[in-house]
């Protein structure tokens, strides 16, 4: 999905001053499908560019253009109550030869850049209405007209888990399950007292890849673990995240280590980028789970079932939740997850003399 770079790309934003009487032919702007999005209906933290096109006999487009918002859909005309250039809901793109000010008397330029943030979606009152007033000389007077459009701002963000094989995110083949074979043995040691072997069992490290787009701006990482093996002491070790391709990770915090279930979130926040080229902002990240099989053998398949969730927006980024796969509303808790199989290790009989018991 791309936004148009301009507005006259679309047809029903494009804006056309015609100063007589002429029927209104623009079409209502709809709400995209399938999780896209537009000027009339944009997504968090993507810029976008609202342009318009000037026409009519004797004008040319080099007159002055006065852009603002309001939420006063009862006087949209009056500009006492609009909202300030610095605001809470959207950041105006910087001022130069291409862009207009915001609000601003005798401004020449026809095209302005707003990014809209999380903030708008949590006012009570989620409709903008983004008004243009021109005016321009036709020769004999002044003539002034004045258009509108309305601005609905999506939550489109939406989370995807895989797992995978490393912390590089090599995928696993097509119709490939994912396993990993349980850790070597790392350790043996005989009990006099108890006339046992104590075996320790290793380590293994699970990966996914966490797949976090449509929007750009902070968000919280959280992952649900999956209870682990009630004997044999195992243990989560550790549950961390990093962008995909670095090796800064970052800790879920409050990992209990122990084998219990358990919920997580991240203190330190994620950041998906804005994408330059006007795609939908996506960022990738590698989850990463240590556990400590301890003096569990793992003689049968294990099958771990983690999940992952994300809220952004809001003082503390846990306003707004991640989407369902159409964006239709809000994704359950913890309802992107996926499973990860630690494949049994061999078992061994003695089939003439007898094995040492061993310490469970």
């Amino acid at each position: 999905m791309r936004k148009s770079i301009f507005l006259t790309v679309l047809a029903m934003l494009t804006v056309a001053f015609l100063f007589g009487q002429k029927a209104d032919t623009e079409p209502t702007p709809t709400k995209p499908a399938n999780c896209e999005e537009n000027e009339n209906f944009p997504a968090i933290g993507v810029p976008h560019e609202y342009e318009v096109e000037i026409s009519g006999d004797g004008y040319d487009g080099t007159g002055t253009y006065n852009w603002y918002v309001t939420q006063n859909a009862g006087d949209l005309f009056t500009e006492t109550n609009i909202v300030n250039s610095t605001n809470d809901y959207f950041d105006v793109k910087a001022t130069d030869t291409e862009f207009s000010s915001y609000h601003k008397a005798g401004t020449t330029t026809k095209k302005i850049g707003l990014t809209w943030k999380a903030e708008a979606l949590l006012n009570s009152n989620s409709k903008y209405f983004l008004v243009l007033k021109y005016e321009e000389n036709n020769g004999t007077c002044d003539a002034m007209n004045m258009k509108v459009m309305k601005i609905e701002p999506l939550n489109q963000f939406k989370l995807d888990i895989d797992p995978v094989e490393d912390e590089a995110g090599t995928a696993f083949g097509a119709g490939v399950s994912a396993t990993v074979c349980a850790a070597d043995v790392d350790g043996a040691s005989f009990d006099a007292t108890e006339d046992k072997v104590t075996y320790t069992y290793g380590e293994n490290t699970l990966y996914y890849k966490v797949t976090a787009s449509g929007f750009a701006g902070d968000w919280k990482p959280q992952i649900s673990l999956p209870a682990l093996s009630s004997t044999g002491d195992q243990k989560y070790v550790s549950a961390q995240w990093a962008v995909q391709g670095t090796d800064t990770w970052v800790d879920f915090n409050g990992l209990s280590q122990d084998a219990s279930a358990q919920t997580l979130s991240s203190t330190t926040v994620a950041t998906i980028p804005t994408d330059a080229s006007g795609a939908t902002p996506s960022e990738t990240y590698i989850y990463k789970i240590v556990i400590d099989n301890e003096r569990f053998e793992t003689l049968a398949n294990q099958t771990l079932n983690v999940a992952t969730d994300g809220t952004y927006g809001g003082t503390n980024n846990d306003a707004l939740k991640d989407q369902t796969d159409d964006c239709s509303g809000d994704e359950g808790v913890f309802a992107d997850k996926d499973d990860y199989t630690i494949k049994a290790r061999p078992t061994v009989k003695a089939t003439s003399g007898g094995f040492i018991q061993r310490v469970q």
